[in-house]
């Protein structure tokens, strides 16, 4: 396991696999995968850093940061289909706290989307809040 970090260079891939977030977590989010490759590079460059996460040399996926917010903001974590359920998220997470030396950290989760409230609290997240919409 090994997190790289992502350049310019990497966001049509990013925006591919962000796509790909959101479906997965059943979100409501419209946007395309150029409007995601828009809105990446727009990230990379502020305050958010991406990190690859890679498994004997393979992009399995990405997790994407916000180290301008306190607590630090992690915004999005994701691991491709076919790579899941082998201990790669545990062990990115694992990666990146000793990357960011375990500074506190949120991140914001679906209340439907149970596997990844189970995953966020076996990596020691508490709930804090809950946000409501009415549409």
């Amino acid at each position: 396991m090994q997190l790289l970090r992502a350049s310019l260079d990497d966001v049509p891939v990013l925006a591919q696999m962000n796509w790909q977030l959101i479906r997965d977590e059943g979100s409501d989010n419209p946007m395309t995968v150029d409007q995601l490759a828009e809105r990446m590079t727009g990230f990379i460059t502020t305050t958010y850093v991406v990190w690859l996460i890679y498994v004997e040399q393979q992009v399995v996926g990405y997790v994407l940061v916000d180290l301008g917010r306190q607590p630090i903001y992690l915004r999005q974590m994701f691991i491709g289909a076919p790579y899941r359920r082998r201990g790669y998220a545990t062990a990115a997470f694992a990666a990146l706290c000793d990357e960011l030396r375990h500074v506190p950290i949120e991140v914001e989760v679906f209340t439907w989307n149970n596997p990844a409230v189970a995953f966020w609290q076996s990596v020691g997240f508490v709930p804090r809040v809950m946000q409501m919409r009415r549409s």
